[in-house]
């Protein structure tokens, strides 16, 4: 936070010092800057869902499940009191060793013991009475974890960049920002929102601006992806679509149940046991 704060100012406390002109381009860079560290950090966290989410409504897996571990602090010197604090954590936050305690008996899912294995295992083609479902399903939902996490990671970086690339265009610097103005404008909103009669006019201030930012936008991305400069348009296209190919090939492999054909996913449990013989060796 420390370090995009300093980018984003960085050339607005300098400009002072400089000529006229240099002052001007100074503030354009600055402009630019700042929305490339917004747009970086947008990106790079909103770019996840693009796999997280199909991944949760087709397998039933949310990566991002939460819950509030206590924890037992030891006491220190003059404190005996408030030893017990809370941390918060995710269900699914190693993939190696997930909590899958907190999955059994979980009212959210419903009242059964294994109601969350149930319902993903369905999600997985299997049939309701499969023996052992929690340990069968396991192994499945390992395996999409992993692949779930490794494309995030990736394909958010460079979402990341597209996004910094896109805020490092030319159209950028005509929009006008005035801190002052939004904020204010930002808390007469709020206040207004709460009588009725005022809101429409608070939301009217806004309108100018969005309709012109989202102008800007549209501008941006054209130019990113066809830009005067050739080496920049061929820049611009192949990191946009590294981005998009990862999100789809992490989405392909994310859902993709390679280890597990249709036929054995209704088989029932097959008996080691031949209780024809009378001795059975094991």
């Amino acid at each position: 936070i420390v370090g995009s704060g300093m980018l984003m100012a960085v050339f607005t406390a300098a400009s002072k010092f400089f000529d006229t002109p240099s002052s001007i381009n100074s503030l354009k860079v600055n402009k630019k800057v700042a929305l490339g560290v917004l747009a970086y950090g947008v990106m790079k966290n909103v770019s996840k869902k693009f796999i997280q989410t199909p991944v949760k409504m087709i397998r039933g897996i949310d990566e991002n499940l939460a819950y509030r571990k206590k924890v037992y602090e030891l006491p220190e010197k003059g404190n005996e009191d408030d030893l017990i604090s809370y941390e918060y954590h995710k269900v699914f936050e190693s993939v190696d060793f997930p909590r899958w305690d907190l999955l059994y008996n979980n009212k959210d899912f419903g009242e059964d013991r294994n109601a969350f294995y149930k319902q993903t295992a369905k999600k997985y083609g299997y049939e309701d009475d499969v023996v052992s479902v929690d340990q069968k399903i396991k192994p499945r939902i390992k395996e999409t974890l992993v692949k779930t996490k490794l494309f995030t990671t990736l394909s958010s970086y460079f979402w990341a960049a597209t996004g910094v690339g896109v805020a490092m265009q030319k159209p950028w610097e005509n929009i006008v920002f005035n801190p002052a103005t939004r904020i204010n404008n930002l808390k007469n909103y709020m206040k207004a929102s709460k009588e009725a009669a005022n809101a429409g006019k608070e939301i009217a201030k806004y309108r100018p601006f969005i309709k012109e930012f989202g102008e800007t936008f549209v501008k941006s991305c054209k130019e990113f992806i066809k830009n005067p400069s050739k080496s920049t348009t061929y820049a611009g296209r192949a990191l946009f679509g590294t981005a998009l190919g990862m999100t789809l090939i992490g989405n392909f492999l994310a859902l993709k149940d390679f280890n597990k054909d249709k036929g054995s996913k209704t088989q029932a449990a097959v008996s080691l046991i031949d209780e024809n013989k009378e001795k059975v060796v094991c």
